[in-house]
């Protein structure tokens, strides 16, 4: 009998797709072996078109009891959270009737009631999970990017100068850091062509080019045809780290300090702060050398080794 996986993410426009896309990563790894389905609660249309595109088995709720009472009637199945507002007194209720539960963190936040707790972020080591008798698998050795940039070309070279550059600050962007960023690089000298990423489709300038639902492929053409990369310490930061781009990150959010740490420390990525985006970022790009670009494609060979579907492959055989 083929075990049967249950994948429940938060998402929308308000918090982002970034816990949907992971929850899909993590399908692409594990529907040779497994029965996979993504479960939730109403999500935009946007959303529902990813994953049409990647062939996710997907089932909306109206609301929690619902889903709760699916899991009632279809039980043994294990389920995979990922998001912020799981309270204990739920996560209890699905644990009488799931076989076990993994957790997708990102806050280094440890609750007895998982048996697996999954943080992928680069900054991410046992010391800050102290205590519990669950599995940890943390670190990039646990990426959950999606499938096709495990297997990406990452044989370039730094182009230097970068006149190429590839945005991208996620579906919600709360903070208008994207207008922030596009604004500032409109400022240099000379002009920068621009490739930005948004959930929304936005009308272009002579040097600014809106991508909008792009499929994997895509993605991956358009981040190798650039120089360099500007986005959130966030899942796709660590995409852009598997095909070998030169990166600076901005955190927009206490969620991404971790990446944001561990990419830094990991000599993966540049840091600008979110409050001196108008007065830093175009002094870090003019500041760049040669030698710092080609160096940062190293480090993030070093950082990620493209293993990380086969681990979660051995890490569900266990469940």
């Amino acid at each position: 009998m083929i075990p049967e996986i249950v994948l429940k993410p938060e998402a929308g426009f308000n918090i982002g797709f970034g816990h949907a896309l992971r929850l899909v990563a993590l399908c692409e790894y594990l529907r040779d072996n497994f029965l996979c389905q993504l479960q939730c609660l109403p999500i935009p249309q946007e959303l529902k078109q990813i994953l049409s595109q990647k062939n996710v088995d997907f089932k909306e709720f109206p609301d929690e009891e619902r889903q709760l009472d699916w899991l009632r009637r279809y039980p043994d199945r294990i389920l995979v959270l990922d998001g912020y507002n799981f309270s204990p007194s739920t996560v209890a209720q699905y644990k009488k009737f799931c076989s076990s539960i993994v957790k997708i963190d990102d806050m280094f936040e440890l609750d007895e009631s998982y048996d697996v707790v999954v943080n992928h972020s680069p900054g991410a080591t046992r010391d800050k999970y102290p205590g519990g008798n669950q599995i940890l698998a943390l670190g990039t050795d646990y990426l959950m990017v999606r499938k096709a940039f495990l297997t990406s070309d990452r044989t370039r070279t730094a182009a230097f100068p970068p006149e190429k550059i590839f945005i991208c600050f996620g579906a919600s962007d709360p903070g208008d850091v994207t207008r922030r960023v596009v604004e500032t690089l409109g400022r240099s000298s000379p002009l920068k062509e621009l490739h930005v990423v948004s959930a929304f489709e936005k009308t272009a300038s002579p040097t600014v080019t809106f991508h909008h639902l792009l499929n994997d492929s895509e993605m991956i053409r358009l981040m190798s045809s650039c120089d360099l990369a500007i986005c959130a310490p966030s899942t796709v930061s660590l995409e852009v780290c598997c095909i070998g781009l030169p990166l600076i990150v901005i955190q927009t959010a206490d969620n991404q300090s971790s990446i944001c740490e561990g990419l830094q420390r990991k000599q993966a990525a540049w840091v600008v702060q979110l409050n001196e985006i108008e007065a830093e970022l175009l002094k870090a790009l003019d500041s760049l050398q040669e030698a710092d670009m080609v160096e940062i494609l190293f480090k993030q060979r070093e950082l990620v080794d493209r293993k990380a579907s086969q681990r979660f492959q051995a890490l569900f055989e266990q469940l």
